[in-house]
């Protein structure tokens, strides 16, 4: 019997990253929007499916996970056959460890969200240029480790939870102003092949903003 699986996401957020996974696997899932302008609906998610008041969620017959990392490898066993985490499960982490703090948190983190990380609103504008400073950085250092590889994704040639994460990153970059296909171009290549897939397509459907 096939689990009930359900996706609490929102438009655009890294929540598209799982949420490719489960496109392109075939697993029957439920994708649940999740209003983050809605002060009531805010407090109601917090109380019955994420007290991090984050998404992504993923709920798996009834058991809540969080987490990106968690997430990406609750997918991958649940459609093992896929090989989302790729077929040298250290480098997945490696990766996933870096584009989770580094890039997602320390990076656009700052970007998205600079009253995250300062209190005083004069300071705000100077925290979101040091994150853009710093998503700049991050990507460069992508672009290094993606020319050195030679496969059709970024740990082989199949589709991991790193591939998805990092069109997570394209998507921000694009949004902010900070991409630049001709100084990241292993990265932008990667990414071409990304939007090629079925699954992409089908996923931004329900992203659509």
């Amino acid at each position: 019997m096939a689990p009930t699986i359900k996706l609490y996401y929102f438009p655009m957020a890294c929540s598209i990253a799982p949420h490719l996974l489960l496109e392109d696997s075939g697993l029957p899932y439920e994708s649940i929007k999740h209003n983050f302008r809605d002060a009531a609906a805010r407090e109601e998610y917090a109380k019955t499916v994420n007290p991090k008041g984050q998404v992504p969620a993923l709920s798996i017959d009834g058991k809540v996970i969080t987490e990106i990392p968690a997430i990406l490898t609750a997918i991958s066993q649940l459609a093992p056959e896929k090989k989302y985490l790729g077929d040298d499960v250290v480098r997945f982490y490696e990766w996933i460890g870096y584009l989770g703090s580094a890039v997602h948190a320390k990076a656009f983190g700052a970007v998205f969200a600079p009253f995250k990380v300062i209190d005083d609103a004069g300071a705000h504008e100077a925290a979101k240029a040091k994150g853009k400073e710093n998503s700049k950085a991050a990507l460069a250092f992508i672009e290094g480790n993606l020319k050195e590889v030679k496969t059709k994704f970024a740990l082989g040639e199949n589709l991991t939870g790193v591939d998805a994460y990092l069109a997570v990153f394209v998507l921000w970059a694009r949004f902010h102003g900070i991409w630049d296909e001709a100084a990241y171009p292993s990265y932008a290549a990667l990414f071409g092949r990304i939007e090629k897939l079925e699954a992409w397509g089908r996923m931004m459907k329900h992203n659509a903003v």
